[in-house]
Protein backbone atom coordinates (compact mmCIF):
# COMPACT_ATOMS: atom_id res chain seq x y z
CA UNK A 1 0.00 0.00 0.00
CA UNK A 2 1.77 3.47 -1.23
CA UNK A 3 1.37 6.08 1.05
CA UNK A 4 1.13 9.58 -0.98
CA UNK A 5 2.04 12.43 1.30
CA UNK A 6 0.83 15.95 -0.07
CA UNK A 7 2.56 19.52 1.09
CA UNK A 8 4.68 22.34 2.00
CA UNK A 9 8.34 21.27 2.06
CA UNK A 10 11.23 23.50 3.91
CA UNK A 11 14.93 23.21 4.44
CA UNK A 12 15.49 22.70 8.43
CA UNK A 13 19.40 23.80 9.24
CA UNK A 14 20.44 23.11 12.75
CA UNK A 15 23.28 24.87 14.23
CA UNK A 16 24.76 23.19 17.81
CA UNK A 17 27.53 23.92 19.71
CA UNK A 18 28.34 25.55 23.53
CA UNK A 19 27.96 28.86 24.78
CA UNK A 20 30.63 30.18 27.39
CA UNK A 21 31.33 33.56 27.21
CA UNK A 22 29.31 36.69 25.86
CA UNK A 23 29.58 39.03 23.36
CA UNK A 24 31.36 42.18 23.95
CA UNK A 25 29.45 43.72 21.40
CA UNK A 26 26.19 43.22 23.45
CA UNK A 27 25.08 41.11 26.66
CA UNK A 28 24.17 38.15 23.97
CA UNK A 29 25.78 34.36 24.25
CA UNK A 30 28.32 33.46 21.49
CA UNK A 31 27.59 30.48 20.34
CA UNK A 32 31.01 28.06 19.14
CA UNK A 33 29.36 25.89 16.67
CA UNK A 34 30.57 22.27 16.64
CA UNK A 35 27.90 20.45 14.56
CA UNK A 36 25.70 21.54 11.31
CA UNK A 37 22.91 19.35 10.36
CA UNK A 38 20.45 19.68 7.07
CA UNK A 39 17.11 17.96 6.80
CA UNK A 40 14.40 18.20 4.77
CA UNK A 41 11.14 19.30 6.94
CA UNK A 42 7.73 19.92 6.56
CA UNK A 43 6.29 17.31 4.63
CA UNK A 44 10.05 16.03 3.94
CA UNK A 45 9.59 15.04 7.53
CA UNK A 46 6.45 13.17 7.36
CA UNK A 47 7.43 10.97 4.45
CA UNK A 48 10.97 10.66 5.63
CA UNK A 49 9.87 9.14 8.68
CA UNK A 50 7.45 7.02 7.45
CA UNK A 51 10.53 5.81 4.42
CA UNK A 52 12.65 5.06 7.52
CA UNK A 53 9.81 2.58 8.97
CA UNK A 54 9.46 1.11 5.61
CA UNK A 55 6.45 2.01 4.14
CA UNK A 56 6.63 2.77 0.48
CA UNK A 57 6.43 6.53 0.10
CA UNK A 58 5.59 9.44 -2.60
CA UNK A 59 6.03 13.02 -1.51
CA UNK A 60 3.98 15.54 -3.81
CA UNK A 61 5.31 18.93 -3.15
CA UNK A 62 6.55 21.99 -4.75
CA UNK A 63 10.36 23.56 -4.56
CA UNK A 64 12.15 26.31 -5.16
CA UNK A 65 14.74 26.30 -7.83
CA UNK A 66 17.29 27.25 -5.37
CA UNK A 67 20.07 26.36 -3.43
CA UNK A 68 17.97 25.62 -0.34
CA UNK A 69 15.64 23.40 -2.80
CA UNK A 70 18.83 21.70 -4.12
CA UNK A 71 19.56 20.66 -0.69
CA UNK A 72 15.83 19.83 0.79
CA UNK A 73 15.55 17.23 -2.63
CA UNK A 74 19.07 15.66 -2.09
CA UNK A 75 17.94 15.15 1.92
CA UNK A 76 14.84 12.94 0.91
CA UNK A 77 16.63 9.52 -0.83
CA UNK A 78 14.45 7.01 0.36
CA UNK A 79 10.99 9.04 -0.77
CA UNK A 80 9.85 8.44 -4.74
CA UNK A 81 9.39 12.37 -5.33
CA UNK A 82 6.74 14.01 -7.08
CA UNK A 83 7.80 17.96 -7.53
CA UNK A 84 6.63 20.71 -9.42
CA UNK A 85 8.15 24.00 -8.97
CA UNK A 86 6.97 26.92 -6.80
CA UNK A 87 8.06 29.72 -8.17
CA UNK A 88 9.20 31.30 -4.81
CA UNK A 89 12.87 31.04 -2.86
CA UNK A 90 12.53 27.80 -0.44
CA UNK A 91 11.60 28.09 3.09
CA UNK A 92 14.60 28.05 5.35
CA UNK A 93 14.52 27.61 9.28
CA UNK A 94 17.69 27.48 10.96
CA UNK A 95 17.51 27.12 14.61
CA UNK A 96 20.68 27.57 17.01
CA UNK A 97 21.31 25.61 20.13
CA UNK A 98 23.65 26.07 22.81
CA UNK A 99 23.78 22.87 24.61
CA UNK A 100 20.83 21.65 25.10
CA UNK A 101 19.38 24.70 24.81
CA UNK A 102 17.54 26.66 21.88
CA UNK A 103 18.88 30.19 21.30
CA UNK A 104 17.18 31.58 18.23
CA UNK A 105 15.64 30.52 15.30
CA UNK A 106 16.10 32.63 11.83
CA UNK A 107 13.46 32.02 8.74
CA UNK A 108 14.37 32.70 5.46
CA UNK A 109 11.50 32.63 2.42
CA UNK A 110 9.12 31.80 5.27
CA UNK A 111 6.43 34.82 3.98
CA UNK A 112 3.28 33.98 2.61
CA UNK A 113 3.63 32.12 -0.72
CA UNK A 114 1.03 32.12 -3.73
CA UNK A 115 -0.62 28.88 -4.08
CA UNK A 116 1.06 27.00 -6.63
CA UNK A 117 0.22 25.26 -9.80
CA UNK A 118 0.38 21.33 -9.84
CA UNK A 119 1.75 19.77 -12.97
CA UNK A 120 -0.53 16.63 -14.07
CA UNK A 121 2.69 14.16 -12.88
CA UNK A 122 1.28 15.33 -8.75
CA UNK A 123 -1.97 14.60 -9.97
CA UNK A 124 -1.36 11.11 -11.35
CA UNK A 125 0.88 10.35 -8.03
CA UNK A 126 -2.11 11.29 -5.66
CA UNK A 127 -4.77 9.10 -7.80
CA UNK A 128 -2.52 6.25 -7.22
CA UNK A 129 -2.56 6.74 -3.38
CA UNK A 130 -3.77 3.77 -0.89
CA UNK A 131 -3.47 6.48 2.06
CA UNK A 132 -3.17 10.12 1.45
CA UNK A 133 -1.67 11.93 4.34
CA UNK A 134 -2.13 16.04 3.56
CA UNK A 135 0.92 18.16 5.78
CA UNK A 136 -0.05 21.69 5.15
CA UNK A 137 2.26 24.13 6.23
CA UNK A 138 0.59 26.99 5.20
CA UNK A 139 2.82 27.64 2.20
CA UNK A 140 -0.41 27.25 -0.53
CA UNK A 141 -0.37 23.55 -1.62
CA UNK A 142 -2.92 22.12 -0.08
CA UNK A 143 -5.20 25.66 -1.01
CA UNK A 144 -4.74 24.45 -5.00
CA UNK A 145 -8.10 24.20 -6.64
CA UNK A 146 -7.22 21.08 -8.60
CA UNK A 147 -5.56 19.09 -5.92
CA UNK A 148 -8.55 19.39 -3.62
CA UNK A 149 -11.09 18.80 -6.50
CA UNK A 150 -8.67 15.12 -6.75
CA UNK A 151 -8.85 14.76 -2.78
CA UNK A 152 -12.70 15.17 -2.40
CA UNK A 153 -13.26 12.97 -5.13
CA UNK A 154 -11.00 10.69 -3.15
CA UNK A 155 -12.47 11.16 0.07
CA UNK A 156 -14.67 8.56 -0.06
CA UNK A 157 -12.50 5.55 -0.99
CA UNK A 158 -9.15 6.45 -0.04
CA UNK A 159 -8.30 7.53 3.90
CA UNK A 160 -7.04 11.00 3.90
CA UNK A 161 -5.35 12.01 7.33
CA UNK A 162 -5.18 15.90 7.28
CA UNK A 163 -2.94 17.61 9.07
CA UNK A 164 -3.76 21.39 8.98
CA UNK A 165 -2.01 24.81 9.83
CA UNK A 166 -3.17 27.84 11.24
CA UNK A 167 -2.46 29.60 7.89
CA UNK A 168 -3.39 26.70 5.83
CA UNK A 169 -6.31 25.31 3.69
CA UNK A 170 -9.30 24.01 5.47
CA UNK A 171 -9.75 20.24 5.19
CA UNK A 172 -11.62 18.98 2.40
CA UNK A 173 -15.06 17.02 3.03
CA UNK A 174 -14.87 13.53 3.62
CA UNK A 175 -11.30 12.87 4.91
CA UNK A 176 -11.02 10.30 7.52
CA UNK A 177 -9.06 11.89 10.47
CA UNK A 178 -8.18 15.66 11.02
CA UNK A 179 -5.33 16.09 13.60
CA UNK A 180 -5.06 19.74 15.01
CA UNK A 181 -3.25 20.64 17.76
CA UNK A 182 -5.34 22.70 20.55
CA UNK A 183 -4.77 26.28 19.30
CA UNK A 184 -6.38 25.03 15.69
CA UNK A 185 -9.41 22.61 17.18
CA UNK A 186 -10.27 25.68 19.12
CA UNK A 187 -10.19 28.01 16.23
CA UNK A 188 -12.13 25.82 13.86
CA UNK A 189 -14.93 25.22 16.80
CA UNK A 190 -15.41 29.05 17.19
CA UNK A 191 -15.51 29.86 13.50
CA UNK A 192 -18.56 27.11 13.59
CA UNK A 193 -20.34 29.00 16.77
CA UNK A 194 -19.62 26.77 19.22
CA UNK A 195 -16.97 27.21 22.04
CA UNK A 196 -16.16 23.55 24.40
CA UNK A 197 -14.14 23.40 27.13
CA UNK A 198 -10.41 23.36 26.45
CA UNK A 199 -9.73 19.46 25.61
CA UNK A 200 -8.43 17.10 27.82
CA UNK A 201 -5.70 16.35 25.02
CA UNK A 202 -2.31 16.35 24.28
CA UNK A 203 -0.98 19.12 21.22
CA UNK A 204 -0.35 16.46 18.86
CA UNK A 205 -3.83 14.30 18.84
CA UNK A 206 -6.26 14.11 16.61
CA UNK A 207 -9.61 15.37 16.95
CA UNK A 208 -12.24 13.60 18.56
CA UNK A 209 -15.75 13.65 17.55
CA UNK A 210 -18.67 15.57 19.70
CA UNK A 211 -21.62 17.91 18.99
CA UNK A 212 -19.01 20.78 18.64
CA UNK A 213 -17.25 18.97 15.79
CA UNK A 214 -16.23 21.08 12.91
CA UNK A 215 -17.42 20.53 9.74
CA UNK A 216 -14.35 18.80 8.12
Amino acid sequence: MRIVVVGDVMLDVDLSGEATRLSPDAPVPVVDISGVRRRAGGAGLVARMLAQDGWPVTLVTVLGDDDAGSQARARLAGVRLVAGASGCPSPVKTRVRAGSHPVVRFDQGCEKSPVPDVSPAMLRAVEEAGVVIVADYGRGLAANPQLRELLGRLAGDVPIVWDPHPSGAEPVSGVAVVTPNISEATKAVQAAGNVPRPPKASPGSCWSGGAARPSW
